[in-house]
């Protein structure tokens, strides 16, 4: 067997050695792709976003391919609307998550001024203009003073209080992979919906060990992933790197569950693969567990002192 590259050889055998198949069917992959033209996304920005020619890509829309390699369905299956947006270089895009992003801001007290002061310019428009699209120059605007103040309570209360009697879900009720999807709700009770749905612990402890696909966890799933991970130390960086999510939306999952933050924060010299971290865990461990036994030891063979005449 041929390879283009050394790391497709190494990727190889890493499959070979994990049982992993290298083609899965395409039926789960044609479903998530389908979504994103039932959005308005050009099937071009989408080829570029998955790194598929654009006749592949329809090839897997139109149902002539009945399988695709597995790096093509963990990379679609982890794709987003924010993600295409993102990648795409001009047009329109729906004004959905533009729009959300303002009332979230709204509800942390920013006001309309406010919001326009930082860099979103033509809010109007956004809100109220006719059609669900807007340019992808005032998506961006939006996204870049949403990340700049959604983790900041604004100065207004009367704005506060505005959103709040209009209904206006916080930052914290959305997820920044989910806020652009016209399908995707507000957590606005997180107890309800987490009580409600099964949890497949199976599946989030294979995804805690990378022997399973993160992409495919529930959004319950996904928060049980945050939280034992943060319980053995892992940073929102690093926790963020294992599901491939921004350790913004770590921290806000964090704070919607009420998951403490790890007891000791990422230094300098922390590895951020979650692998070589849960070795160093088990290593230390295993240390210490070996140096109380030789400290045991060593009080039980020390002679005992004399007694006193």
């Amino acid at each position: 067997m041929g390879y283009r590259t050394k790391a497709d050889e190494v990727a190889y055998q890493l499959d070979r050695a994990r049982g992993l198949t290298r083609y899965v069917p395409a039926d789960p992959i044609r479903r998530r792709l389908q979504r994103f033209v039932d959005a308005d996304v050009p099937v071009k920005a989408l080829a570029r976003s998955t790194g598929l020619s654009a006749p592949a890509l329809q090839a897997i829309l139109s149902g002539d391919r009945t399988t695709v390699q597995r790096r093509t369905a963990t990379r679609v299956s982890g794709l987003t609307l924010t993600d295409v947006y993102d990648q795409q270089q001009s047009g329109h895009v729906p004004k959905v998550g533009a729009v959300r992003r303002v009332h979230a801001l709204m509800a942390m007290g920013w006001t309309k001024d406010h919001i326009a002061e930082a860099g979103a310019t033509s809010l109007p428009r956004v809100l109220s203009g006719p059609g669900n699209l807007i340019t992808l120059e005032k998506w961006r605007e939006i996204k870049t003073v949403y990340e700049e103040l959604s983790m900041t309570p604004g100065p207004s209360p009367a704005t506060r209080a505005r959103a709040r009697n209009r209904g206006y879900a916080p930052p914290l009720a959305w997820d920044d992979h989910t806020i652009d999807d016209p399908r995707a709700e507000p957590q606005t009770d997180v107890s309800v919906a987490a009580g409600a749905e099964t949890i497949d612990m199976v599946a989030v402890d294979r995804a805690i060990a990378r022997t399973g696909e993160a992409t495919s966890l529930t959004p319950a799933e996904r928060t049980e992933v945050v939280r034992g991970m943060a319980a053995r130390g892992a940073s929102d960086r690093q926790i963020g790197q294992h599901l491939d999510i921004v350790d913004r939306t770590v921290l806000r999952s964090r704070q919607r569950h009420n998951i403490p933050s790890p007891l000791r924060p990422p230094t300098a010299h922390d590895q951020t693969d979650w692998d070589c971290l849960e070795a160093r865990a088990i290593t230390s461990e295993a240390t210490g567990r070996a140096g109380r036994t030789r400290r045991s030891d060593e009080v039980g063979l020390r002679p005992s002192p004399a007694p006193r005449r």
